[in-house]
């Protein structure tokens, strides 16, 4: 594999890494809404009056906005790197490869449901791949 070609692959994984991440945080948030829903009155009234110390409830609550403005800065950088990847690949002109590129790295299939889906073996999905990341690579840098 070229060295632009290894570039192009770690673009395109660490953009998937992203998406993932930004999924962790959606679940961080929803099980902190959990843990917020099930508090009851009595946890309000944990506060020791005139100590300054937040319930939890109160700390829940700030976790959440603090997880949502890290997820909004997220979201904003998948959606640039999205925007770049994908003008890339649409610019390629080999349709399989685009087809490849968008099913494993855009959508996040596996290996398994890439070759699938374009209907070819496992070592021709890793072959259009190989030739693919290097016309990636040409068009992204």
């Amino acid at each position: 594999m070229t060295e632009e070609a290894y570039k192009a692959k770690k673009v395109l994984k660490d953009f998937v890494q992203l998406d993932k991440r930004i999924e962790e945080k959606y679940e961080r948030i929803k099980a902190l809404l959990d843990s917020a829903t099930r508090a009851t009155p009595s946890m309000e009234a944990e506060r020791v009056s005139g100590t300054g110390e937040k319930s939890r409830l109160e700390s829940v609550m700030i976790r959440k906005i603090d997880l949502e403005r890290q997820l909004d800065k997220s979201i904003d950088k998948l959606n640039a790197q999205r925007f770049e990847i994908q003008n890339a690949i649409d610019a390629m002109e080999d349709s399989r490869e685009k087809r490849l590129l968008e099913l494993r790295y855009i959508d996040g299939r596996s290996w398994a449901s890439v070759t699938t889906r374009m209907e070819i073996s496992e070592s021709m999905s890793f072959a259009i791949h190989e030739a693919a990341l290097i016309h990636f690579a040409e068009i992204f840098f």
